[in-house]
């Protein structure tokens, strides 16, 4: 609830920040921190690159970039607090998400029950697209398994046969 007030009443110096700069200045400069992100965002594998820290930062960087240039006051917290939720707390809190699906399950429903009360156009959306990553592209997953063919070559490993040289001389 604080960081809500707080960010809602530092919107107006958030909107006006970037006044002085042209708006394709200011694009190029979110598409490039968001492109650091991408970069530097853990996902898993050990390099020189990776870095929790930075690539938060540009995210961050990158989103205050965009909101400075909404058209009201209640956009720019929006998009702001949105991009707190996907760049700072789901990275915490997602691997808490997916320890047990009891928890997808209820952020799925929250999530269909907000954007029914935003639209519902993005109910309908939401809903096909959740019902399509879970039911469809397993379902066609499966189907598909029985058209599958092999081919063998000499890029495959070696197969030990069951016959070997000792086994046959006594």
């Amino acid at each position: 609830m604080v960081y809500l007030i707080l960010s809602y009443q530092l919107a107006p110096t958030l909107r006006t920040l970037t006044d002085t700069i042209s708006t394709d200045t200011i694009h190029a400069t979110a598409v490039s921190m968001l492109f650091v992100h991408l970069l530097t965002c853990d996902y898993g594998i050990n390099g020189f690159f990776v870095s929790k820290t930075i690539s938060v930062n540009a995210a961050v960087i990158g989103s205050i970039c965009l909101a400075s240039r909404m058209s009201s006051d209640l956009h720019s917290m929006s998009l702001l607090t949105l991009a707190v939720q996907c760049f700072v707390l789901f990275p915490i809190f997602s691997p808490i998400l997916w320890e047990s699906s009891v928890n997808l399950i209820l952020l799925i429903t929250l999530t269909a029950y907000a954007s029914f009360k935003v639209s519902s156009a993005l109910f309908l959306t939401f809903t096909v697209v959740i019902f399509t990553v879970i039911a469809l592209f397993p379902l066609f997953f499966v189907i598909s398994l029985k058209f599958k063919e092999n081919m063998y070559g000499p890029w495959d490993e070696a197969v030990l046969s069951h016959h070997s040289k000792a086994s046959t001389v006594s």
